[in-house]
């Protein structure tokens, strides 16, 4: 078979969109998180509809001229990536591990070093398909919430994300009471993107 493997840019993200349509519906027949699978294609939809203004890079790949499969991180800095979102035809035997393996690769050849493939949220599905890819370590995630319109913070790895209406002198103010409130050691940056 022929396959291709092609960089996610603003052209070519219908191609995006239309795989993760058709494997969300596939997925929406077979089960009844329907609820939970249109709030995560939302946040993958504003995602793209932001793509050019965000630190993003990904593959689709490509069988026989047809799009089976995408995979979209965020590039966290110079070393480390964070996988956001992946869809793949599983009718394509092997094509999960392809994918984890071709965008690693592809993350490597653009210089990142460490690649988290994404929260497992504590399915043992997903958390054993990450341990088959024999990660260096497994990491805990972090959420700190205080009182205020909808405002919180995640923390995973070694960036914390702001969601919601704060500005940067909060964040400043935060950033601190945040670092010694994480039981664990090391610097945390504070992102306000």
């Amino acid at each position: 078979s022929d396959m291709q493997i092609e960089e996610i840019t603003i052209d070519n993200l219908d191609r995006v969109r239309a795989i993760a349509k058709k494997e969300t519906e596939k997925i929406m027949e077979k089960t009844n998180a329907k609820e939970g699978l249109e709030e995560e294609y939302a946040s993958f939809e504003e995602t793209l509809n932001n793509y050019d203004k965000l630190n993003l890079k990904g593959i689709i790949i490509k069988v026989n001229g047809e799009d089976i499969a995408f995979s979209i991180s965020e590039i966290i800095d110079a070393n480390n990536a964070i996988g956001l979102y992946q869809k793949q035809d599983l009718s394509y035997a092997g094509v999960t591990q392809y994918i984890y393996s071709t965008i690693t690769e592809y993350m490597n050849k653009n210089g990142v070093l460490t690649y988290n493939i994404m929260c497992d949220e504590g399915s043992t599905g997903l958390r054993t398909a990450k341990l088959k890819t024999n990660p260096m370590v497994l990491m805990k995630k972090y959420i700190v919430i205080w009182k205020g319109e909808n405002e919180k913070v995640e923390i995973d790895s070694n960036t914390l994300k702001l969601i919601g209406r704060i500005d940067s002198v909060v964040a400043d103010e935060w950033e601190d009471k945040i670092n010694k409130a994480l039981p664990m050691e090391g610097d945390f940056t504070l992102d306000c993107s």
